[in-house]
């Protein structure tokens, strides 16, 4: 399930103009902002949970290979 969240301006200004130069150094702070707003209030459990959700939306199981052919 895919969540959109828009950072707020004063937010995306503060960032910007922390890193003007650095579009890269940007976006990370972007996304920690997004997992902030996503997590507050999470109990230590719960936030376990949703960054191993996280990370296996990122790394699916790998399907076993057919023996067959090739």
């Amino acid at each position: 399930m895919k969540r959109s969240f828009k950072i707020p301006e004063k937010i995306k200004r503060k960032i910007e103009r922390e890193f003007p130069s650095d579009f890269a150094l940007q976006q990370v702070h972007f996304a920690r902002a997004i997992l902030r707003e996503e997590t507050k209030g999470m109990s230590k459990n719960e936030l376990v949970a949703f960054y191993k959700r996280k990370a296996s939306d990122l790394n699916p199981p790998k399907k076993p290979r057919s023996k067959v052919g090739f």
